[in-house]
């Protein structure tokens, strides 16, 4: 039986600690997601400014079922489900899909949430 993954995102504008950042893209933040023990779920609390993104990792398998769903404070938050590999091509945009993604996953991997705001409103 294939287990399934599902997050709900909830993001406001403000501060947040930026002690992640990578060096080598100043607005990325990496963020592995963490399940507590024998849970499929997780709700994440967040924010973001200005240009800064976030890009939330889970490790999964072919197979399994991921959710999500993004609750942002302001209309031009968004997110871009990333496949295994992929540094920026999307296998799914919540812009185009009111902010929700559900499907099977293809492939075994490292799977990526890139949560951002559009330019406009940054």
């Amino acid at each position: 039986m294939k287990r399934s993954i599902f997050f709900v995102l909830m993001f406001a504008f403000g501060l947040q600690n930026f002690s992640t950042l990578q060096a080598a893209d100043r607005d990325r933040i990496i963020k592995p997601l963490q399940f507590a023990k024998g849970a499929s779920q997780v709700t994440i609390k967040d924010s973001i400014q200005g240009y800064r993104y976030i890009d939330y990792q889970v490790r999964a398998a072919a197979g399994q079922t991921l959710s999500v769903a993004l609750q942002g404070s302001n209309g031009a938050n968004y997110f871009n489900l990333l496949p295994p590999g992929s540094a920026d091509v999307a296998m799914a945009q919540g812009e185009l899909s009111d902010n929700r993604f559900k499907g099977m996953l293809p492939d075994d991997g490292l799977y990526t949430i890139r949560v951002y705001q559009m330019r406009s409103a940054a």
